[in-house]
C-alpha cells in the first residue's frame, strides 16, 4: 500500500480524533466518579453535623 502525504495526514487526523474521544470519555468517567464521591462525603458530613447539632441541644 502506497501512503502519500495526504493519506498520511488523514491517518494522523483520524488517530488524533479517536485518541481525543477516548481521552474525553475517560475524563467524563473520572469527573462522574469524583462527583459521586463528593456527594457521599457531603451526605456523611451533613449526617455528622445534624448528630452534633442534636447533641448540643441535649446538653443545654
Amino acid at each position: 500500500m502506497h501512503l502519500d502525504f495526504a493519506n498520511a495526514l488523514n491517518l494522523v487526523s483520524t488517530v488524533t480524533l479517536i485518541g481525543a474521544l477516548v481521552f474525553t470519555g475517560l475524563q467524563v468517567r473520572a469527573a462522574d466518579r469524583a462527583r459521586r464521591e463528593q456527594a457521599a462525603v457531603t451526605v456523611i458530613e451533613t449526617a455528622a453535623l445534624s448528630e452534633n447539632f442534636g447533641a448540643l441541644f441535649r446538653i443545654a
